[in-house]
């Protein structure tokens, strides 16, 4: 598969949480973003897959130097989409200025695409209730899937 298959634009972020919603296996729409991004199938015009970029969620990484990937969702059986997603994101950060790109899997993830795009496993994150339950209440996805708990594998990769 090359990369002439699939052709990167730019996408709003309606549309990518749009495509995020009907697409995403467990996580949801998120609220703002520096950029995104999709990549398109040239011969139908599809979406198969987008990637959202914004300031670090942990307060503690919002240094002004490091922008996180808050979403990546992709169109099953679609080879090698996520890769070129994470590594076209990272670029576009660095040609911005950012010096450091992060992102989270779930643990039972093995961050393949993320190896494959040249980020590092940088530690565990320790699973905190206040993820999933607001209020006392369990949040869920659409009313039904509850969000994943857990521990969370943190990806990173700096420019040169």
């Amino acid at each position: 598969m090359s990369h002439r298959k699939y052709e990167f634009r730019s996408i709003n972020l309606k549309d990518a949480n749009k495509f995020v919603g009907h697409h995403h296996r467990h996580s949801k729409a998120v609220q703002g973003h520096k950029y995104s991004l999709c990549l398109v199938d040239k011969k139908t015009s599809d979406i198969v897959g987008v990637v959202i970029i914004g300031r670090p969620l942990s307060r503690y990484l919002d240094d002004g130097k490091t922008l996180e990937i808050t979403r990546l969702c992709v169109i099953k059986n679609k080879k090698n989409v996520c890769s070129m997603l994470y590594g076209r994101a990272a670029k576009i950060a660095f040609l911005m200025g950012f010096e450091t790109i992060i992102t989270y899997t779930l643990e039972k993830e093995e961050g393949i695409s993320l190896k494959a795009s040249g980020f590092d496993f940088d530690g565990l994150t320790k699973w905190s209730k206040g993820w999933s339950i607001r209020n006392g209440k369990q949040l869920t996805l659409t009313g039904q899937n509850k969000i994943p708990e857990g521990n969370k594998k943190r990806w990173i990769k700096r420019s040169c």
